[in-house]
């Protein structure tokens, strides 16, 4: 209604009052059609979500098996993706259940307690490593988290890898004197190296 107005009052000096009556029925239709393209792409955007995951890992066993590093991840790059700035991880699961009948992207639901607790490891890992962190206020303190500085800063897979390894000898165990030489991720390099030497 706000645009209908606006469009009346611009014109209601130069046209009959069936020319306003007519742009306002326009203009109201236009604000129709700009919500319905609204709602419509905050639909399928909200309900083809559930495939990210299954997607990039068709096979439940698969997932089961992955350690909860490599699935954290894997969740991880795909909320990168998102243009949301904030998650939960209720909100997460629910998406691989979406009410209605079983589609054949989705998970078993006989497994969705397992898948559950896969994803929970996963969420706790991104959580403990500073990766996802709570979100400030009250927001935070039920369960919404977002993306840390370091997160975002990951491009790549490898940038995770070397992350991940370089939390293995993490620098605030090493001795002062060694620690003033190694950058943040030397010793992950390093580790790296040892561990690629035939």
């Amino acid at each position: 209604m706000p645009i209908c107005a606006a469009i009346a009052v611009a014109t209601a000096d130069s046209g009959t009052r069936a020319g306003v009556e007519s742009v306002v029925e326009a203009g109201l239709g236009m604000a129709q059609e700009i919500y319905c393209h609204l709602v419509l792409t905050w639909h399928k955007a909200r309900f083809t979500r559930m495939h990210e995951l299954p997607r990039e890992i068709p096979a439940v066993s698969l997932l089961l098996e992955l350690e909860p590093e490599e699935l954290a991840a894997k969740m991880l790059f795909l909320l990168r993706k998102r243009r949301e700035f904030k998650y939960h991880l209720g909100n997460l699961e629910g998406e691989l259940w979406p009410p209605g009948p079983p589609n054949p992207d989705q998970y078993p639901r006989e497994k969705r307690n397992e898948i559950s607790v896969a994803l929970s490891e996963a969420w706790a890992w991104l959580e403990a490593q500073g990766l996802i962190i709570p979100e400030p206020g009250a927001n935070g303190q039920n369960g919404w988290r977002l993306l840390s500085r370091r997160a975002r800063k990951m491009e790549t897979q490898a940038e995770f890898a070397n992350f991940k390894v370089a939390r293995l000898l993490p620098k605030e165990m090493l001795h002062p004197r060694i620690a003033e030489g190694c950058g943040p991720l030397l010793c992950g390099v390093s580790s790296m190296a040892l561990h690629s030497t035939p």
